[in-house]
């Protein structure tokens, strides 16, 4: 199949313009999680679009001894980022069919004359 030189110019330009969406994509989705995190460090609870919840938790300071060697170790408190998943994304994914996989059945490479199993090959060439 030829090309004219027209038609691969248009596939190029049409490729860098894929690329560079692409970029501007990743720069926004930057864009968007560094601010978000700033939000959630505030102390902020940032909802997008009722699909996830972020907001920081405090976790309580709390002792623990390790099985071990029984030895007590304090954690301090300390903040964590928690994300919590909406309904209205729970309800998308409910509603999705889920198609099993189709089984492939692989051919055994081996067949028993008799007793004995034997390569297929070999049974092709007792046949022969």
């Amino acid at each position: 199949m030829a090309m004219t030189l027209a038609t691969a110019a248009a596939i190029k330009e049409s490729n860098e313009a894929i690329s560079a969406s692409i970029d501007q994509v990743h720069t926004v989705c930057e864009s968007l999680f560094a601010l978000l995190l700033e939000q959630v460090k505030e102390g902020k609870e940032v909802t997008l679009n009722n699909v996830l919840k972020f907001k920081r938790t405090l976790n309580k300071a709390r002792v623990f001894r390790r099985p071990n060697s029984d030895e007590v170790v304090q954690k301090p408190e300390r903040y964590s980022l928690s994300v919590k998943v909406l309904i209205a994304t729970k309800l998308v994914f409910e509603q999705l069919v889920v198609v099993p996989e189709p089984v492939v059945v692989k051919p055994s490479r081996r067949k028993a004359v008799g007793n004995k199993p034997v390569l297929m090959e070999n049974v092709l060439e007792l046949e022969a």
